[in-house]
């Protein structure tokens, strides 16, 4: 059953990640203006969809 707790675990952080990036995303839009901290929002963007990637390969290999 340890199994299905990490998944389960790994499937809410990846909804986390998702949720995460749908703000980051709307946040940019809101921050074009001042182009260094849109740059900073979309790197921390990317960094969230590492995140959720991972997650993902996490899960994949559960599935195993």
């Amino acid at each position: 059953m340890e199994s299905l707790d990490s998944l389960r675990r790994c499937l809410d952080n990846s909804h986390n990640s998702v949720k995460y990036v749908e703000s980051m995303v709307e946040h940019v839009k809101s921050l074009m203006g001042s182009s260094n901290s849109s740059m900073e929002q979309v790197n921390n963007s990317k960094r969230s969809v590492g995140s959720l990637g991972s997650s993902m390969k996490h899960v994949d290999s559960l599935d195993k």
